[in-house]
């Protein structure tokens, strides 16, 4: 018997089950490809702490976007989330681009 007509295996009907509960409690009025974006860049950031309104802002997914889904600038590990954060004059600062393609 092929692995492919065993069926579904356990961990991937409970990724399944999970993230449909997921998108009922959290982001209901989004398709599923829509959650599955938001939730794949909340995991990715987990460790950010990123709001689903702040994870919203960076996505840029559309036409003319040059394939990149979503981008997030973090200044010295804060998420710049516009044009008024200003770096402190005079200090090392760390700028990180995250970009989902």
């Amino acid at each position: 018997m092929s692995e492919a007509s065993r069926g579904t295996p356990n961990d991937i009907l409970l990724l399944e089950a999970r993230l449909s509960q997921q998108l009922t409690e959290t982001y209901p009025e989004a398709s599923s490809g829509e959650f599955f974006l938001v939730s794949s860049i909340d995991t990715l950031l987990r460790r950010r702490q990123l709001s689903y309104q702040q994870i919203e802002e960076g996505i840029t997914e559309g036409s003319n976007d040059g394939g990149i889904d979503a981008v997030f600038t973090f200044l010295n590990g804060t998420l710049v989330e516009d044009d008024s954060v200003r770096a402190p004059a005079r200090s090392m600062i760390e700028l990180e681009v995250r970009a989902r393609i």
